[in-house]
């Protein structure tokens, strides 16, 4: 999968799949997501002034929910 990374954004690591990595901006998580076979052992990081951070898919479901994008983490 190719990502363009806008470093205006918040930039989002996701990890599994023994070992794979996705770096990519919150509107490109559904389909870095759906890329995933194991979605169960997917973990989400953000990055923001130089951290990583673990964010919940809850929260995530806020973000996207605030951003108007239409995916919805079960």
């Amino acid at each position: 999968m190719k990502t363009t990374i806008d470093n205006n954004q918040k930039v989002f690591l996701l990890t599994g799949d023994m070992g794979r990595t996705v770096f990519c901006n919150m509107h490109d998580i559904p389909t870095a997501f759906d890329s995933f076979q194991d979605k169960d052992a997917v973990k989400i990081y953000y990055f923001w002034n130089a951290t990583r951070t673990h964010i919940s898919r809850k929260k995530l479901n806020t973000w996207f929910a605030a951003n108007q994008i239409n995916y919805k983490f079960l």
